[in-house]
């Protein structure tokens, strides 16, 4: 029952309550087998339903529909759980949601579901095939080709995480940096002292030979392997490896982040220079903007915007945890609103803008479930309006990067066009990064990623897929 009644209140607020799954499981510090059953369910959306639908003659609602689809989730692709307990558990649990009087029609419609035969969904209808609304099938089906649109929609998670070490944590290291770094090893006295902060954790008395100096792949990979955590590294200058409480507890006191390969490019795609100056206008959880910072090393400054109070904290909890609050300026402000001082100040600027997010729905599902068709157009004009405003916050030559994590050209190069068309103060300038090896679209997409200015990644091994695109102000 605890599991069930769990996973449906997760559920419930992911599918009704429109919150975001990542969100939702993470506060509730949900267990390995909760986020299973959510995001399986999720996932299997369009296949539940239909096999619900074939055994039955009038359709739940609310709360029985989530009771009966979580349940036969489990019944389909939960071996651990027996037939007869999930059944039960389900109709405890509508009784404990005071829906005691469908009790009986929950317990015929998974016994069904549980008989054996109840698989004969068509494998042939898209949405079962791709679990995804028909809208987003027929959408990336018009704009790719046949090969790159199934990539896109069935698109499998990374079951590795994608990490990075963070180039301030040379900061926390005690001793001669030219000789010796000190390194965590489970100190549990210090790690379970409240006053002790990351910086104490990691001074114990376990070194090892040379300074951990971020970029030098034989420093990193020395504390990789006395930590026992296996990597394969990434082109975008990060690691895969499994999750495991080594890498937790590397994460927490701020030696390594998890960032995506594509939002790692998305910075290198700028070739920030030391000293710049740099501002984020939509950077919350500030992944990218921190990035950004090391890149601009110790004379350089980034501004990190965003325009929610929350998101705000999040940035600084993040900043915080990276051990670089004195490298950043941590603003609340609204990206589509004109800014006086940051007029013409920066010499990299990033529009990383609010989208549909449709290049992550591999490891977001409820992302196909909560969007709308019409979303993408008032998306568009939102991106356009925080692109436009942006622009102006550039220094003569400087750069802008403009950025989303999803696959649409109505909020990729359409918005890109409309921007450039009918002004001569900025102009395509290629990415500066190797493109061999990247998850490309294998058809045309049109005149701005044959320029090189902009790449649309896909959602393959540790890639999501983003759009990136490069432009220059004139000097």
């Amino acid at each position: 029952m605890n599991v069930l009644f769990a996973t449906y209140k997760l559920l419930d607020e992911i599918i009704r309550g429109k919150a975001y799954s990542k969100i939702a499981l993470d506060k509730a510090a949900a267990t390995p087998a909760v986020r299973r059953i959510v995001l399986g369910t999720l996932e299997k959306n369009f296949e539940l339903d239909g096999l619900i639908d074939a055994q039955i003659k009038t359709s739940p609602g609310g709360a029985i529909r989530l009771i009966l689809k979580q349940g036969a989730y489990c019944l389909l692709y939960m071996d651990s759980m027996p037939a007869y307990a999930v059944i039960h558990e389900s109709v405890e649990l509508a009784k404990k949601l005071g829906k005691s009087g469908a009790g009986g029609f929950v317990n015929a419609v998974l016994k069904k579901l549980s008989s054996g035969d109840a698989r004969a969904v068509a494998a042939s209808d898209e949405t079962v095939k791709y679990g995804k609304p028909q809208w987003i099938i027929d959408l990336v089906k018009s704009e790719y080709s046949a090969e790159d649109a199934a990539k896109i929609l069935s698109a499998v998670s990374e079951e590795r995480v994608h990490f990075r070490f963070n180039r301030f944590a040379e900061d926390i290291f005690t001793g001669d940096k030219n000789s010796e770094a000190a390194l965590l090893v489970g100190d549990k006295t210090s790690a379970g002292d409240k006053n002790s902060t990351p910086e104490k954790i990691f001074m114990s008395d376990k070194k090892v030979e040379g300074a951990l100096l971020v970029g030098d792949k034989k420093a990193e990979a020395a504390l990789l392997v006395e930590r026992g955590i296996e990597v394969e590294p990434t082109a975008a200058g990060g690691y895969l490896a499994r999750q495991s409480a080594a890498l937790k507890e590397l994460f927490a006191a701020g030696v390594v982040t998890f960032q995506s390969a594509s939002s790692m490019l998305v910075v290198r795609s700028a070739d920030i220079f030391e000293g710049a100056r740099v501002l984020d206008v939509c950077a919350a959880p500030g992944g990218k903007a921190v990035y950004a910072a090391e890149f601009a090393g110790a004379g350089g400054a980034v501004t990190v915007c965003d325009i929610h109070k929350h998101r705000v904290r999040l940035i600084e909890a993040y900043v915080r945890r990276m051990h670089c609050l004195d490298k950043t300026d941590i603003r609340e402000v609204d990206a589509t609103a004109y800014t006086a001082e940051f007029d013409g100040a920066f010499d990299f600027v990033f529009a990383d803008v609010p989208c549909s997010g449709l290049g992550t729905m591999r490891e977001k599902a409820d992302i196909a479930l909560n969007k709308r068709p019409e979303d993408i157009a008032s998306l568009a004009k939102l991106q356009s309006e925080i692109l436009a405003n942006s622009a102006r916050y550039v220094k003569k030559g400087g750069v802008l990067t403009y950025s989303t994590c999803t696959v649409t050209d109505a909020e990729n190069g359409a918005v890109i066009r409309g921007f450039l068309c009918g002004q001569d103060d900025f102009f395509l300038e290629k990415i500066p990064v190797p493109v061999e090896g990247l998850p490309l679209p294998t058809g045309a997409r049109g005149d701005l990623e044959a320029s090189g200015a902009a790449v649309q990644l896909l959602p393959e091994r540790e890639y999501d897929g983003f759009y990136i695109c490069r432009i220059r102000r004139k000097a």
